[in-house]
């Protein structure tokens, strides 16, 4: 079994260990990379984001696909560090992938993000394996009602859950409505228990300052 990752600083690795690998993992030579910022932030951030999914029977939140841009735009005024030792660096478009289940939030994303999608890797867990970045933006485009009792695919699959969080080597954030996953009525068995297991890494993340901007 995997037990150390060269790619994850430490807050992240602490994350995706207990998601995916029962506490085992470790963080590698990466484990003190980290973003510049004016004051601390949570490396791992769950943002709630109160969805508008009246016109979205294709899951598709043109609002949250505006909110990821507008992060990753923030990111851009920011410099990182892979360690100590090593001098601070700027950000580019390319250090930074926005991740989403829907391939129809995709497209708002990539509208929302203009000319600087060109940059940015944008798309589904699958597209982003294999890849590393240093900021992961996800956006769960959270379904409402009967279309998120029949959403089986990413709220079931945590090996794809640990794809989306861990390819990030310094910032992972993730936009979901909270309060729509958590009062949902799910029959689904598996589908019911990974809702729990999602909620409660959502709220033990959850920020309410720290990257809002």
């Amino acid at each position: 079994a995997m037990d150390t990752s060269d790619r994850l600083c430490s807050a992240i690795a602490e994350k995706v260990s207990v998601l995916q690998y029962g506490g085992n993992l470790k963080a590698g030579e990466n484990k003190e990379c980290c973003l510049l910022t004016p004051r601390e932030r949570s490396p791992v951030c769950g943002i709630h984001t109160l969805n508008n999914m009246s016109r979205a029977v294709n899951n598709a939140d043109p609002d949250e696909a505006r909110r990821c841009a507008d992060l990753a735009l923030k990111m851009l005024e920011y410099r990182f560090r892979k360690s100590p030792n090593h001098e601070p660096q700027g950000l580019t478009a390319a250090d930074i992938a926005i991740v989403t289940p829907y391939r129809h939030q995709n497209a708002e994303i990539r509208y929302a993000l203009g000319p600087l999608g060109k940059d940015i890797l944008t798309g589904t867990a699958h597209a982003l394996q294999g890849q590393s970045k240093l900021v992961t933006i996800i956006s769960t485009a959270t379904p409402r009602g009967r279309a998120l009792e029949n959403s089986d695919g990413w709220l079931c699959n945590w090996n794809l859950w640990n794809v989306a969080i861990s390819r990030a080597s310094a910032v992972t954030l993730i936009l979901a409505d909270i309060e729509t996953l958590e009062g949902s009525q799910i029959r689904k068995a598996s589908a019911l228990e990974s809702r729990i297991r999602l909620v409660g890494f959502l709220k033990e993340t959850l920020t309410i300052e720290e990257w809002a901007f």
